[in-house]
């Protein structure tokens, strides 16, 4: 099964349907809000020389929205996750090496007139995983029930492979055709 990043075309050969299948199944998935955004490539951070910033900011309820709001204005600012625990939310972002002060700076800045209870943050410096899909051991069933699979979607029989479950016998699928 792909990762997230396959052609409908190679989803249709792999599940062993029409390319209209896969179109009509994921149209109804962005339709009822299961796919909200379609990434088509994959970038290698460091090849680029970027650098991920997390910023982990515990803020009272009365001003969450506000520092969301602030955070959304920032180019800068890729993901935004609210979250329960130590954090109120966590920022994502990207900058060039060596311009991490100027960021953490910038963005303080921007949060200055907002009551904030602490503002941590922590440089990324390798990815070592980076999946945005549902597709592995916690994935829905209401998402493998659209795509026609079956609950056994993920386990790794290889390094390079994930077993795939179909209506019929599971498949063994490498990841390197996707």
């Amino acid at each position: 099964m792909s990762i997230g990043v396959s052609s409908y075309d190679a989803l249709a050969q792999k599940l062993d349907v029409t390319r209209s299948t896969i179109y009509r199944r994921v149209h109804r998935l962005e339709r009822d809000k299961i796919i909200i955004h379609q990434t088509r490539v994959s970038v290698n951070f460091a090849k680029l020389d970027l650098i991920t910033l997390l910023i982990g900011i515990n803020v009272s309820n009365a001003n969450t929205q506000k520092v969301i709001d602030v955070l959304r204005s920032c180019p800068s600012v890729k993901m935004i996750l609210q979250s329960f625990g130590t954090y109120t939310l966590f920022a994502f972002i990207f900058c060039e090496k060596g311009d991490e002060g100027n960021k953490i700076f910038e963005i303080r800045k921007m949060l200055e007139e907002i009551q904030i209870a602490s503002f941590d943050t922590s440089i990324g410096f390798k990815w070592q995983k980076m999946e945005m899909t549902p597709f592995s051991e916690c994935a829905k069933p209401k998402v493998l029930a659209e795509l026609g699979l079956s609950e056994q979607l993920v386990t790794t029989p290889k390094e390079n492979e994930y077993t795939i479950g179909l209506s019929q016998e599971p498949k063994c699928v490498s990841k390197a055709a996707d």
